[in-house]
């Protein structure tokens, strides 16, 4: 049995009244949008991290990153600079300031011999070390320009020789923000880079050395077989070494051959043409 078709024609009634939506949009008046200030060196606006709720777990999809955070008011603390700040008085810093905050959440009533409440790698979380390895490179809206795992986590006490952990590096990250990232905007910590290739801090794809530990654009780079920012942005990624420090261990001179008798040791290998 066919279904019966139904009539698409509508009905008129006595009365007729405008659409919900048709009055509601004439009734609001839009407000007045305003342009949030921006740091020197970025170009898009970013929400205040205060209303970020920090959530955890498997289903959890990571928030996109903003590229440019708002002005933050100086903590104006007397600790000493981080590079001869004691982990003590650093992580009693941390505190204190999260508390001005008014995230006593992340403060356990146990105080400092329960903070971080986190765990890493069955290890509690070294803020410590994350910081300081974070804003040795520039901080930690440098964006993927940071191995994370490779340059980050193998500095901490949570790392180990043996670890099979995964998503290390987006975990570092969640941690960062919950913790340090305010923080990390209220102090003069973060080092000043320019690109060692065109000596500039213009915004791009920074890139820190695995060995010297300077930044480079990577598309200041023209060396071939580089691969792509992908490569080396990802957690487990490649790690870049600059060129300066990849022409310099091109020049190290080979090992003399030891001679007996004033001959080399080095049997003579005809060159096959």
């Amino acid at each position: 049995m066919r279904p019966i078709p139904h009539s698409q024609k509508q009905q008129m009634h006595p009365f007729m009244c405008l659409p919900e939506t048709s009055f509601h949009e004439t009734s609001i008046v839009k407000p007045s949008l305003t342009v949030a200030p921006t740091v020197k060196h970025n170009s898009v606006s970013y929400a205040p991290t205060t209303h970020r709720k920090s959530t955890s777990g498997p289903s959890h999809t990571p928030s996109v990153i903003q590229l440019n955070p708002l002005p933050m008011k100086k903590h104006g603390c007397d600790r000493l600079s981080i590079q001869v700040c004691s982990e003590e008085d650093f992580l009693k810093d941390v505190m204190q300031f999260l508390i001005q905050r008014g995230h006593n959440r992340l403060v356990p009533h146990g105080g400092l011999a329960e903070f971080p409440d986190a765990v890493l790698n069955a290890k509690r979380l070294d803020l410590y070390n994350l910081y300081k390895e974070v804003v040795s490179r520039g901080g930690f809206y440098v964006g993927n320009g940071i191995n994370w795992k490779g340059q980050v986590f193998s500095k901490m006490r949570n790392h180990t020789a043996t670890n099979r952990m995964t998503g290390v590096g987006n975990t570092l990250k969640r941690h960062y923000e919950t913790y340090l990232l305010e923080y990390e905007l209220a102090h003069d910590d973060v080092d000043g880079e320019c690109c060692l290739l065109c000596h500039s801090s213009a915004p791009g794809d920074w890139m820190n050395c695995g060995l010297c530990g300077e930044w480079a654009h990577f598309g200041c780079d023209r060396r071939q077989g580089l691969g792509t920012f992908k490569d080396y942005a990802k957690t487990d990624g490649l790690e870049y070494i600059c060129p300066h420090c990849s022409l310099a261990n091109y020049k190290k001179p080979p090992l003399p051959p030891k001679v007996a008798n004033g001959f080399s040791n080095t049997a003579y290998v005809p060159r096959s043409v």
